[in-house]
């Protein structure tokens, strides 16, 4: 079975305006990460996922957990500074 960790940015909400409105600077924001991220807007349920998927293994793997926390640790924080320029800008009451 193959493991992997992935660092999850989770909008818990019916509401996906505020996915949408991260999703128009979806450029910018996979540039400013480094890489293309997973933008999931998950229609049929009541959340949304952007995402970065490691494939170094999992958390259910130790024997990787010497690659996995540091690739974990790196892509938390660059999610953070890739999307928190936005985060204030984000309307909370708009609907979709």
């Amino acid at each position: 079975m193959e493991t992997h960790d992935s660092t999850v940015l989770v909008c818990a909400s019916p509401h996906k305006s505020l996915f949408d409105q991260l999703y128009a600077h979806r450029a910018a924001i996979d540039t400013a990460f480094g890489a293309p991220l997973s933008w999931e807007r998950l229609d049929e349920k009541n959340t949304c996922r952007v995402a970065w998927r490691l494939e170094l293994g999992g958390w259910d793997s130790p024997d990787t957990w010497d690659q996995v926390i540091p690739a974990t640790i790196d892509s938390m924080e660059r999610l953070h500074a890739a999307i928190s320029p936005y985060i204030s800008g984000l309307d909370a009451k708009a609907s979709s």
